[in-house]
């Protein structure tokens, strides 16, 4: 957004200004988008790239655009009922080479 609607009829406000309001201080108004989940944070001007979900832009950080989580559960990873010799790691209870041989 390049200007906002002042409160004031006929006047338009460019970037950052302050009105006073009944209750004291001021209330601002941005030329920007603000995103409510990180209260400061502003998206910058809209344009197609921001909806993109394989452009940096668009992506949102946990998934950087892949629209999935990579993550892991210890549980499903971890035997706790089992020892070590007993291979409580799930992944290290075979060999990795198992069936390539004769």
């Amino acid at each position: 957004m390049e200007s906002l609607i002042s409160p004031n009829p006929g006047k338009t406000m460019q970037k950052e200004q302050r009105f006073g309001n009944p209750g004291g201080g001021g209330n601002r108004l941005l030329g920007g988008v603000c995103m409510p989940q990180t209260p400061g944070s502003f998206l910058p001007e809209m344009s197609p790239r921001v909806f993109s979900f394989n452009n940096p832009l668009g992506a949102c950080p946990p998934c950087q655009g892949l629209g999935v989580e990579r993550s892991f559960s210890p549980d499903l990873v971890i035997d706790r009922t089992a020892t070590v010799g007993e291979g409580c790691i799930r992944p290290f209870r075979r060999s990795m080479m198992s069936g390539l041989g004769p």
